[in-house]
């Protein structure tokens, strides 16, 4: 299967399989200048799902500046996370998006589907996401001045878990320009 957002680039960076077979993927597609954060759905047969966003495949401009997924995660009732990045015109913030099954944003997530988290006012892209099993939605990736493991916790409606760490983000020096590329959840 191909794709093309009508772009002279695309990149994905992520894959889910839904239950029913649907494949999933998000990354970017570069739009008039710069990338935007790219989404589409295929049928088990590898075509597009019409029934995604009305042709498979949709672009959601975070901040008229570029931005990027880089992980998704399926709900259980079907809806879609995807984080990554968007530039705020200075930097970069951690990115969630939350789309319903039909590609549609999920309004009831941070009043307009989308939530921008800032670490320090430095570069910071999310790069993992998992789901805890009482919904609350953790996601990981770099960030910080000085780059360091970044870690935020959301509560199911999209703000950030202040009982995490006391402001709902975490910031982990390891030493020198740390990462953080992914996150597993422990059983506690």
């Amino acid at each position: 299967a191909t794709l093309n957002f009508g772009s002279p680039f695309q990149w994905i960076y992520a894959v889910v399989l839904q239950p029913d077979g649907k494949i999933v993927v998000a990354g970017s597609a570069v739009g008039d200048a710069y990338p935007l954060c790219a989404l589409a759905r295929y049928k088990p047969d590898g075509s597009l799902d019409a029934s995604f966003d009305d042709d498979g495949m949709l672009v959601t401009d975070i901040s008229s500046n570029s931005c990027s997924f880089e992980d998704l995660v399926l709900q259980a009732d079907g809806k879609i996370i995807a984080v990554g990045w968007a530039s705020n015109g200075v930097n970069n913030d951690f990115v969630l998006v939350r789309y319903n099954p039909d590609g549609s944003l999920d309004t009831t997530f941070s009043e307009d589907g989308i939530q921008v988290t800032d670490f320090a006012s430095s570069n910071d892209t999310a790069t993992g996401v998992a789901l805890q099993t009482d919904s609350m939605i953790v996601v990981a990736g770099t960030g910080g001045l000085i780059g360091d493991v970044a870690v935020a916790r959301y509560a199911p409606g999209g703000s950030l878990d202040d009982t995490f760490d006391g402001d709902g983000k975490l910031l982990v020096s390891v030493g020198g320009m740390d990462r953080g590329n992914d996150l597993a959840l422990q059983p506690d």
